[in-house]
């Protein structure tokens, strides 16, 4: 099964009532499940993200899997944590 980002999401907020439910669901299908972005969960954990940087993380993930080592943002502030980039703002 190809999962979902919004599943991971619910599953790591744990404010959100839909966060148990993902959890067991992740857990239960773990061997079954496919990622779009492999190395998601390792940034994830690398990192410490969670709530909504978890965007940044699949973004970055995008980027590594492509071979693709610059990120072109105006969101420097949670980009430039990821040292396996380089972020380029161009307004500045």
């Amino acid at each position: 099964m190809l999962i979902d980002s919004n599943i991971i999401i619910y599953a790591l907020n744990s404010d959100s009532v839909k966060s148990n439910p993902a959890q067991s669901f992740l857990t239960e299908n773990a061997l079954t499940l496919i990622f779009a972005q492999q190395n998601t969960f390792e940034l994830i954990k690398k990192y410490n993200v969670s709530g909504t940087e978890i965007f940044d993380a699949y973004l970055v993930a995008t980027a590594l899997s492509n071979n693709i080592l610059t990120i072109v943002t105006d969101n420097v502030k949670y980009l430039s944590k990821y040292k396996e980039i380089t972020v380029l703002n161009p307004f500045q």
